[in-house]
């Protein structure tokens, strides 16, 4: 426990010099950067805990509850701006996700509330015995025992519901972070043009990050990796993105100490490979041992903070943990006293903890801690008595801090009549349509931090289709058509406002069905397939709680279009197609009655075929004979169905035959390596060709053809490999060069998915074209 607590006392001494820079004249001051970690410590303290340290080895037992504490702490408390972890007014000061931790919190966010929107799912659809459950275990019960027979039986069945219930869910504790708290350095207030802001690297992107860093990023990279004797692709690609946020970090400080701002960005993490690469790094920035001092925290360190034992402002605590740790040390850890007047918490003698640190047999440890200057005023039952101390003092500030969650919450009351069978269910389903509008609230929460880099990268659009809304919605039709313009248009979708498209539906759909459709599709088009499917999901489940004669058209067709689009996109073997093709039928059905054939859909279902014939040949090895023709036949009657119903909808129509066209181009393709040959159909294939670049939708070199509109990567890619390998000699050789280039260009395929990459480099393979295809620094692990 000695060595435990040295260590905490070490790392609070950190907080404790930074608490008196803060407070000090002149001032300076810190903003804190959180990795990913941190995030999980707060929603999910119980994910993994052994990947975090815990502070007294010796209460194992209560391990998970720090990390809730810490989290709680750095996530709902401290102030990144001022050493009062309470500011006038209860407005925190944001903190900072740095590129590309802003990237994986989104990831780790979305996947807690995809989780349990699955779970959700799941419980709808059982829901009948669930409330057959709840009914038989309350027979007879009195009022006071069937509450707690309730919560028994839910919290057995259906833990989500209950964890929700009880103001614990991960997914509402993250939905309970106030906005805009945690954001990227160009939404912080602390960044910005003017001389006394932090500044931002503004270089040339490659993967979203900045080029003029990559050296520094490789470099934070070894520093973390030189003691590791073999890591996991995984642990290769966290530990990439670690070094990049550290490279960020380290430009940002360096150019404000070259401007000589007195402000710092203090990075607080949960990983020791972090803490122990900045521990080994000497820094620029004077006043401080190395770059670990000057700016980056162990989390364990915030322990030290003034109110981390104070869950709120009016709330007082007889616990300092200065006096805990000098009563382990005296003479080691003074509380602020007339002895140090100006400390604003603490001072620690450093060299003593160290020396105590350092490798001496116990009796020196001992005789070093009670030496020179008074007698110890441990405790007789050493460390019994102190564990058990430190187990009730973090068990109870929980206790407090979970319980002014639940007033934060409103904790929702049980039914009145609990005995009733229909109360039951109601009650239940109004929970559920509760939980669901806090995933909807944790989307636009998390798509108002994120939305700016999720349209500000450099990449390209793949695959992404066009919305129709009922005509008793022209603002959300509008919308959906000026964001398939812009998406396009890597200037003009950095202007999009997530926030005030929500705001701005609102005036024709308060339930926020269209603004979710929509949510979906801006995530849909840089490629988050996974996060657009949840929100069509929450879309569908708004429809279905909009009573029959309120819909007004809402009957949630588009989102179950998008959804089947997400899950095609989504499926990486054959048998995941199934959900792909369930969402398909769900939009058939949700189409209005008098309406006519919508072949948006007969496109789609056109993919999923093909999308099947490739997941067979790519990734089960299943090299059966494709029926060309078939294919093409499709696409030709989707192409002329679509002309001769006279679409005025641009982004419809383009994207209609784009699909079609692509898809059966595809099929030919995986014929040919096959080693099909079917020269009686080249001259369908070329039309098909020619029909795309004739509109604009095809990278054709030639001049002859209307420029090119709507870049697709997939699509785009898929027709110059058919211009080369199908084309005529004169198509084929400038289609050729055009593809060389191209795929120079996209030489990076760490981001597609298996059966992407694996057709990328064979359809490479089938014209005769090499690319030496890597990751950024991933590759070097």
């Amino acid at each position: 426990m000695l060595k435990d607590a040295a260590t905490l006392s070490e790392l609070c001494a950190l907080h404790w010099m930074d608490e008196d820079r803060l407070e000090g004249e002149p001032r300076e001051l810190i903003h804190y950067a959180v990795d990913t970690g941190l995030v999980v410590m707060y929603a999910q303290p119980s994910r993994k805990p052994e990947r975090h340290p815990a502070v007294f080895s010796q209460a194992p037992d209560i391990h998970e509850s720090e990390l809730a504490l810490v989290g709680d702490l750095v996530m709902r408390r401290l102030n990144a701006a001022t050493a009062d972890a309470f500011p006038p007014g209860g407005k925190l000061a944001p903190l900072i996700a740095l590129p590309p931790h802003d990237e994986e919190n989104k990831r780790v966010v979305l996947a807690i509330a995809r989780d349990a929107e699955e779970f959700l799912a799941d419980v709808k659809r059982r829901l009948p015995t669930l409330v057959a459950r709840i009914t038989e275990a309350i027979a007879g019960a009195s009022e006071a025992e069937a509450s707690q027979r309730f919560l028994s039986v839910l919290a057995e069945d259906a833990p989500a519901l209950a964890a929700w219930l009880g103001g614990t869910s991960p997914t509402e504790l993250l939905r309970l972070l106030p906005k805009g708290r945690l954001v990227p350095p160009k939404l912080h207030p602390a960044f910005g043009e003017a001389r006394d802001r932090l500044r931002y690297p503004t270089g040339r992107l490659a993967n979203g990050r900045h080029v003029e860093l990559a050296d520094v990023a490789d470099a934070w990279f070894k520093r973390m990796t030189r003691n590791l004797r073999e890591m996991t692709p995984d642990q290769a690609n966290k530990l990439n993105d670690d070094a990049w946020a550290l490279a960020y970090l380290d430009w940002i400080n360096r150019d404000a100490v070259e401007r000589e701002l007195r402000q710092r960005v203090v990075l607080v993490t949960t990983n020791q490979l972090v803490v122990n690469a900045a521990v080994s790094f000497k820094t620029h920035h004077a006043g401080f041992a190395h770059f670990g001092e000057a700016y980056v925290r162990d989390a364990r360190s915030l322990l030290g903070a003034k109110h981390c034992f104070a869950p709120t402002p009016t709330e007082k605590t007889e616990f300092r943990i200065q006096e805990f740790l000098s009563v382990l040390f005296p003479n080691s850890i003074y509380s602020a006293t007339t002895r140090f007047p100006k400390a604003a918490t603490v001072d620690v003698n450093a060299s003593a903890i160290r020396r105590f640190l350092s490798g001496w047999d116990m009796d020196k440890k001992l005789n070093l801690l009670t030496a020179a200057g008074g007698a110890t005023e441990r405790t007789s039952n050493f460390p019994d008595d102190d564990l058990a101390r430190w187990r009730q003092v973090v068990t109870g500030t929980l206790a407090q801090v979970v319980m002014n969650r639940r007033q934060q919450h409103g904790e929702t009351a049980l039914p009145g009549n609990i005995g009733d069978k229909v109360n039951v269910e109601l009650f239940l389903e109004d929970l559920i349509r509760s939980v669901q509008a806090s995933f909807a609230d944790l989307y636009l929460r998390m798509g108002v931090i994120g939305v700016e880099q999720l349209l500000d990268g450099d990449h390209d659009v793949r695959g992404l289709p066009a919305l129709r809304f009922d005509p008793l919605y022209p603002r959300a039709q509008a919308q959906a058509q000026a964001l398939s313009e812009l998406m396009f248009d890597r200037e003009k979708r950095k202007a999009f406002d997530l926030e005030h498209m929500y705001a701005e539906l609102q005036h024709e759909d308060d339930s926020n069905y269209h603004a979710h459709v929509l949510h979906a599709f801006v995530f849909a088009s840089s490629g988050k397939w996974l996060q657009a499917r949840v929100l069509c999901r929450i879309a569908l489940a708004v429809v279905e709680g909009i009573h029959e004669n309120q819909k007004n058209g809402r009957l949630g067709r588009e989102a179950a279009y998008l959804m089947a689009v997400a899950e095609r996109r989504l499926a990486g073997r054959v048998a995941k197609l199934d959900h792909a093709r369930e969402a398909l039928t769900l939009a058939r059905e949700r189409r209005d009655p008098g309406a006519g054939v919508d072949e948006r859909f007969t496109a789609e279902e056109l993919a999923q075929d093909v999308t099947e014939l490739q997941l067979g040949f790519f990734t089960a090895d299943r090299k059966e004979p494709v029926e060309v023709r078939r294919y093409l036949t499709r696409a030709e009657n989707i192409v002329s169905s679509v002309e001769a119903s006279g679409e005025t909808v641009n982004c419809i129509r383009y994207w209609i035959i784009r699909q079609a066209v692509t898809n059966a181009l595809l099929a030919s393709l995986v014929a040919a390596l096959c080693g099909q040959r079917f020269p009686q159909e080249l001259g369908r294939i070329r039309d098909l060709l020619a029909k795309l670049a004739d509109l604009g939708l095809a990278p054709d070199p030639a001049s002859r053809h209307a420029k090119h509109r709507y870049p697709d990567e997939v699509s785009d890619f898929v027709w110059l490999i058919c211009a080369t390998h199908f084309g005529d000699q004169k198509i084929s050789s400038g289609a050729r060069d055009a593809l060389q280039a191209f795929a120079t260009k996209h030489q990076s395929i760490a981001h597609l998915s298996q059966l992407e990459q694996l057709r990328w480099v064979k359809f490479l393979n089938l014209v005769g074209i090499e690319v030496d295809h890597h990751d950024t620094m991933s590759s070097k692990a």
